[in-house]
Parts: structure tokens; C-alpha cells; sequence
């Protein structure tokens, strides 16, 4: 049968242990090994074609399997020979031409191989790898006793792809940190970091537990050394970034895992590992395990239900991060909608409710960006009756959103563990309110706004969204207590209010408050002085400047009676598109790529 190597003399089975190659088989058998070509026929006497080359696979209809503990590669190839003719000189001919074809592709991937098994050892040793096991992420393991090693190969095998093993030590078997700092720091994280990030579920585990999962406790004493001992915080920090390098190419990592890679993503703003924990989760099947969740018929356990809070967690900060740019997930509108079958689970947690929370309004700014700003009619001089209505729409949708979580959510608590000094829902809401209303800016040049009073309306309204984000910040001792430590993840919001106040500001500077305005970036300036972010103050600083000089340009035509010809100085073109031209320098608020901390409408790369 096929995947057997039968005795060229007596016909007799002597192998069972080649694999199936991928494709049908036909015609002539031969095998390759050693560089030897032999015709093998079976005892019906129906020959097939059976190539087997371990080693790196170099043409692209040849598979390649990379199974540690050695490389192996397989190349199978099947070549369907044309029907038997009574000529048996031109028989030979192509079997002879075969077999000599086959010994050119055993030399030339036979030099290859030591290279690709080179460059194994140079990754491992350059990322530091010392404990894998299993197969590399990405593909599948064989049974052993499914696979064929020759034994030259076989011979070679390099001892750090063959005898590495993960031996799963933590910080503290490692001597990193003592078991009383480790404690010490896993207990600040959970009194005081587990609940500052909304959509992530801040039930842990016992210590002991958590030690079980090498990955996720690096990531909590990480984060913990940041906010409380600067002195152990680099050591924790090179730690967890080794083990998750370990994830590039080893097993499978387990759900807790990749719960410590989604903190790191989050609490540093590495959204790098966003795609590498897309990949393993894809790996895992997290994404089918949520949408059975809409699956009446199908059944749930506390793990499966777990492993989809898991997926839509992540889908949170995919939307939250990825708002005015191309989601890493693929077609995530399928996800928005699954909050209520997750709170709907008898396994449900208080961190449901708020992953709910923020599903369902993205729902709503995703939506309304398909029906409002993709077709292009917001620039319409002035602002057309239906673009109006749409807008009107959706914000009745989002104040819908906010009274209806403020019903079933407790506005202080909130579903968290212990009281909270403000709203929690309320940062959300103002930035959904910011970012809708803030549309109707998109491709608006300066000058043009007071000219058409319904796009007046939008625009204040977008600012004081903006304006009413930065007072909740302003109001919560809590917020501003940890905001030194949490300003990878809370100064994005800030960050998102601060640009889009200042370039509001100088687009429609003769349509909104200016002093209001102001008076808010000079509290936000103390507020990050206040949490010795100097250099985020700063940034404020400059950003307050400018909106000063605006002011005092402002003020300054009024004097003369000639409003309509004011220069704003060279930070803005007169006549230009400012939301394709214009970006203010605030570097602390940004990442080396287009991110979030730009302003909502920016189009321009």
C-alpha cells in the first residue's frame, strides 16, 4: 500500500514507516537514499512514485516539515509516467533520466541543508534560546514513529535541536528575584494594577498558581517593579521578553501564556507582540471558540468559556488601539457582537460586563464610520441634511449606550472589586462622542468652518467630548495616582483628547472656546507635572503655547477689523488641508507607526 517500501527482489514488505506523500501516486516506484536510485515494484504490479529527500526543500510544489528533535525534511514529488508503450528502449530512457534528476536535487539540497541547519543554530543562539520542546509554532508534530531520519542525516543532528526541553523555572527559580520580592511584587500588581485596565479580568489566581506559568508572573512582577521598585524593574523586564522570545519557536503556549504576552503588549505599548499573539491564538482556535458562543447548540465549560474571554480581550485592544487604522484582526465586526452571549454564560465573570461594554460601542463608531465617512459626503460645503441625521443618529445611539451601562453597571463600582472615585464607563463614552462628532472635521480647512453653522454644532460638540475626557482624568485621585506607572495604556486616551483639541483648535479656532480649552491643557500640564511626566508636561506646554498665540492673533484682527485675514503662523498653511499636512510635534504621545495617540482624522500616509 502506499507508504510502504517493498523488497525490489522478492516483492516481500521491509519498511512501513514512510509517510503517505501529499498527492496520488502512479506509475513507477523509486526510492532515494544515499544518493541511490532503486526501482521498486509492488507485488500487484501496480508501481507508484515515491521520492523521499531529508533535507531543506527548495522548488515550491516541495513540502517542507520541520520536526525537532532533528530537522528533518521531506520532499516528496510524484511524476505521473505516460502510458507503457511496447517500445522498452524509450522505458529505460525516462527512468534513467529520472533517476539522474533525482541525484541533481539530492546534491543540490543536500549543501543547502547545512546552511538552513546553521541558521537554526545562529537564531537560537542569538535570541538566547536554551529549553524547547516539541515542534516549532506553526506546524504540527508527526508521531515518531511516522518518521524516517537517514541515517547520515541523522548523524548530524546538532545537539541543541535535539536534546533542548523547556524546563519551565520562574523568577525566583532562576534567582532573579527572592521569593519575598516576587511576592511582594505579585501582590502590588494585584492590589493595584489588575484593575486599571478595564477589558482585562482582574480575577488571579493564588501566587502559588501563578507560578505554575513562568511567562504570566514575569508580566505581573514587571509591571508591579515599575509602579513600586525602579531597582528590580530591569531585571523582570529582560526576563519576560526572553521567555516570550522562547514562544517564536517553541510549543504551543498555554492560554496563560498568552494571557502575560496580551499585559506586556498592553502595559508597555510593545503592540509588536500584537501580531504574535495573533498567530498563536489563531494557532489555538481562540476566534472559533468565541463564535460558538453564538451557537445555541453548542457547549461551553469554565475553560472554553475562558479561552473566548481571552479572544475578545484581545479583540478590545485591538479595537481601542486600532481605531482610525486597519484592525490586525480580520473581519472583527463578526466579534463586536458576541458580548452578550458571553455575559449570558453561566461561567460569566464581572469582567464580561465591561468586555460587553466596549464591544457593543464599537459597534457603534464602526458602523458609523462605514455610513458616514466613507462615502465622502462630510466634506460637503456646508454639511448636507442626511450626513446630519446620521450623525444625530449615532450619538442618540451612544447616549443610548452610556445610560443603558449605567443601569445595569454600577457607575461607582462598576463590577470591579472595591469602590471606584469616578465613572469607569465614562473615559469610553467621551472618546466615542469625540471621535464621532470629530468626523465632521475630517478634510475641513481652516476658515471654513464658521461658514456653515450646522457643522459648527459638531465640531463643539467633538470638543467638549474632548474637553469632558480630560475632567474625568482631572476628578479621579485614583487615575492620577497611578498614572506614572499606567501611562502606556491611560495617557493614550489623554494623549487622544490633547491632539484633538489642538488641532480642532487650529481649524476652527473662531468656532469653539478657546479659553475653555485652555484652561483644561493647563490642567492636564499639571496633572502629568503632578505625576513627574516632565516630559509629557512639557509637550502640553508647547501645545498650550500655540494655542495661546492663536488667541492673541485672534484677539489682535478683531482690534483691526480684518477677521478674515489672520496669520496663524507657520504651523498652519492658510488654504491647506490641515489634517493631511499638519503634525504638531508630540512625540510623547506617539509610536515610531501611525498610531492612536494621532489625531482621529489623520489620512495622511
Amino acid at each position: 500500500r502506499v507508504g510502504q517500501i517493498w523488497n525490489a527482489k522478492d516483492g516481500r514488505a521491509i519498511s512501513k514507516s514512510i509517510p503517505s506523500p501529499p498527492l496520488a501516486l502512479h506509475k513507477r516506484a523509486i526510492f532515494v537514499s544515499n544518493g541511490q536510485g532503486r526501482n521498486l515494484t509492488r507485488p500487484t504490479g501496480r508501481p507508484a512514485v515515491i521520492i523521499i529527500i531529508p533535507m531543506q526543500a527548495l522548488a515550491q510544489d516541495h513540502v517542507l516539515i520541520v520536526d525537532p528533535p532533528t530537522v528533518l525534511s521531506r520532499l516528496y514529488a510524484v511524476q505521473e509516467a505516460k502510458a507503457y508503450t511496447s517500445n522498452s528502449t524509450q522505458q529505460d530512457d525516462r527512468t534513467a533520466a529520472l533517476e539522474e534528476r533525482i541525484r541533481e536535487l539530492e546534491d543540490a539540497v543536500g549543501s543547502s541543508f547545512h546552511s538552513f541547519r546553521g541558521a537554526l543554530q545562529q537564531i537560537s543562539s542569538h535570541i538566547g534560546l536554551q529549553d524547547v520542546s516539541e515542534t516549532l509554532v506553526g506546524f504540527t508534530a508527526r508521531p515518531n514513529d511516522d518518521q524516517v531520519i537517514r541515517s547520515d542525516i541523522q548523524a548530524e543532528s546538532t545537539p541543541e535541536l535535539s536534546e533542548v526541553r523547556y524546563d519551565g523555572k520562574d523568577l525566583v527559580d532562576k534567582g532573579i528575584l527572592t521569593l519575598e520580592d516576587c511576592r511582594k511584587l505579585f501582590d502590588f500588581y494585584g492590589a493595584n494594577c489588575s484593575e486599571i485596565i478595564a477589558f482585562f479580568d482582574n480575577a488571579m489566581g493564588s501566587f502559588e498558581e501563578t507560578r505554575r506559568c513562568p511567562l504570566l508572573l514575569a508580566a505581573m512582577c514587571t509591571i508591579g517593579a515599575r509602579a513600586s521598585a525602579p531597582r528590580l524593574y530591569r531585571q523582570c523586564l529582560n526576563e519576560t521578553y526572553s521567555l516570550i522570545q522562547q514562544t517564536l519557536l517553541g510549543p504551543v503556549p498555554s492560554l496563560e501564556t498568552l494571557k502575560g504576552i496580551l499585559l506586556m503588549t498592553v502595559w508597555h505599548k510593545n503592540y509588536r507582540l500584537l501580531g504574535l499573539m495573533l498567530s498563536i491564538a489563531y494557532q489555538m482556535q481562540l476566534p472559533e471558540t468565541a463564535l460558538s458562543l453564538a451557537d445555541k447548540t453548542s457547549e461551553h465549560d469554565e475553560d472554553s468559556i475562558d479561552r473566548a474571554r481571552t479572544w475578545l480581550s484581545f479583540c478590545c485592544v485591538d479595537l481601542v488601539h486600532n481605531t482610525n487604522k486597519t484592525y490586525f484582526i480580520s473581519e472583527i465586526d463578526r466579534y463586536t457582537r458576541l458580548g452578550s452571549a458571553l455575559t449570558s454564560t453561566p461561567y460569566r465573570r464581572n469582567v464580561d460586563y465591561r468586555i460587553r461594554a466596549y464591544l457593543e460601542i464599537y459597534v457603534i463608531l464602526n458602523q458609523a464610520k462605514k455610513d458616514v465617512l466613507i462615502p465622502d459626503n462630510i466634506q460637503q460645503q456646508p454639511i448636507t441634511s442626511d450626513v446630519c441625521r446620521q450623525l444625530q443618529f449615532y450619538d442618540k445611539q451612544l447616549e443610548s449606550w452610556f445610560r443603558r451601562n449605567d443601569e445595569e453597571m454600577d457607575p461607582i463600582y462598576q463590577t470591579f472589586s472595591k469602590p471606584q472615585d469616578r465613572n469607569r464607563m465614562e473615559i469610553p463614552y467621551n472618546f466615542a462622542r469625540m471621535h464621532l462628532n470629530g468626523f465632521i472635521l475630517h478634510g475641513l480647512k481652516p476658515d471654513s468652518a464658521r461658514n456653515d453653522p450646522l457643522r459648527v454644532q459638531f465640531i463643539r460638540a467633538a470638543v467638549d467630548a474632548g474637553k469632558a475626557l480630560l475632567k474625568c482624568a482631572l476628578r479621579s485621585i485614583d487615575y492620577q495616582t497611578n498614572l506614572n506607572y499606567s501611562i502606556d495604556y491611560s495617557g493614550s486616551a489623554l494623549g487622544l483628547a490633547i491632539n484633538f483639541l489642538s488641532r480642532a483648535t487650529c481649524v476652527a479656532y473662531d468656532c469653539i472656546d478657546l479659553e475653555g480649552v485652555m484652561r483644561i491643557l493647563a490642567q492636564a500640564r499639571d496633572m502629568f507635572e503632578g505625576a513627574k511626566l516632565a516630559g509629557k508636561a512639557d509637550e502640553v506646554s508647547h501645545i498650550l503655547d500655540q494655542v495661546a498665540e492663536i488667541k492673541r492673533n485672534m484677539t489682535a484682527a478683531k482690534l483691526s477689523n480684518n477677521t478674515t485675514e489672520v496669520d496663524l503662523n507657520d504651523n498652519v498653511e492658510d488654504g491647506s488641508d490641515f489634517f493631511l499636512n499638519a503634525r504638531l510635534p508630540l512625540s510623547e504621545f506617539s509610536l515610531d507607526e501611525p498610531s492612536i495617540e494621532d489625531i482621529l482624522m489623520y489620512s495622511g500616509e
